[in-house]
């Protein structure tokens, strides 16, 4: 790993294979994305467009009972300041963590004729922000920071808007090995199952985790860096076949299984590579044009049914818009 890139691990969960959605083309390029060291004009932008915000914030927190007029946004220029905001003032990209722990909240906000008082944003944001200090003072390790904050629109009627913020925090410590299987990476598929030799080593780690951590300690990070306009696209096997591949029909790991007993797949070096490769691929196949990927999350996945079993691996990969600042991040 570069000294002047960021190290992510993330940890894996396992959720229920319900479906499997449509089909994409098979494009297993190799493509890595840049990296921007220094601040663009772009990041001078938006930086400006952050700090005009923040002072709007600022006035009506000191000055609350001052009439703004002027000053309301739309839910859309609500859900890109706060995530903007936070994310400029606590946000830590550019500090290596070997885990990644996400949290979630939402915000409630009165809204009248599609537009959001400031002073409503104000008091919404604080709240958010004395929420995220909570969250990351839960977390036992004692070195540790706020990675990403993430604002979306869940719900809206008549009267109110409802946010939901989801919360990346980094754990620091040592990144360990470099990406890549060695001859020893046998690894059951998924569930924290550990290696394949029941030798107990491992154990809180599976083939999921492995080919995750892999794959994020390749991303290239701006030093002092945060982000904005964040966005996901959670990928299915089905949604990325490929021929001639020597495991299976799929970019991510599928294995189907006749019978009424189990019994939990167990991947080789070479095949934990193969998927570590295809993973990164899958990553720029989904790139937004105007966005950079900032981490990938791969879930173990089972399906059963009446004489057969699925397991599998789907991944949300997570991309956003890098910005250099100028500023160390605050503490939360």
């Amino acid at each position: 790993m570069k000294k002047v890139y960021l190290t992510f691990t993330i940890v894996s969960a396992m959720g229920l294979l319900i479906f499997f959605g449509c089909s994409k083309e098979d494009n297993q390029t190799t493509e890595k994305q840049e990296s921007v060291f220094q601040p663009t004009e772009k990041d001078l932008q938006i930086e400006s467009k952050i700090l005009a915000f923040k002072e709007k914030v600022e006035f009506v927190r000191k000055n609350p009972n001052l009439k703004s007029g002027g000053d309301d946004l739309s839910v859309e220029e609500a859900v890109w300041n706060i995530e903007a905001l936070a994310n400029y003032t606590y946000g830590d990209a550019s500090t290596e963590f070997v885990e990644y722990i996400v949290d979630s909240c939402e915000l409630v906000i009165p809204i009248s004729d599609g537009t959001i008082e400031i002073l409503d944003i104000q008091v919404a944001y604080d709240q958010m922000i004395n929420t995220l200090s909570g969250q990351i003072a839960q977390i036992p390790e004692t070195d540790k920071h706020m990675v990403v904050n993430d604002v979306s629109l869940k719900e809206t009627d008549d009267n109110t808007v409802t946010f939901a913020v989801t919360t990346g925090y980094g754990i620091e410590g040592a990144a360990g090995s470099g990406p890549g299987a060695d001859p020893t990476d046998y690894w059951y598929w998924g569930w924290d199952l550990g290696k394949c030799d029941g030798s107990g080593l491992g154990v809180g780690t599976d083939a999921a985790d492995k080919i995750e951590r892999w794959a994020n300690m390749n991303i290239a990070v701006p030093v002092n860096s945060y982000y904005e306009d964040v966005s996901y696209q959670e990928v299915y096997p089905i949604d990325v076949p490929t021929t001639g591949a020597p495991y299976g029909d799929y970019m991510l790991f599928y294995e189907y299984q006749p019978g009424n007993i189990a019994d939990h797949p167990c991947l080789a070096p070479n095949e934990m590579n193969y998927y570590f490769h295809a993973l990164e691929s899958i990553g720029i196949m989904y790139k937004p044009a105007n966005k950079s990927i900032i981490s990938y999350e791969v879930i173990d996945d089972f399906m059963a049914g009446i004489g057969y079993w699925v397991w599998a691996h789907r991944t949300n990969v997570k991309y956003g818009v890098w910005h250099t600042n100028p500023n160390p991040p605050h503490e939360l």
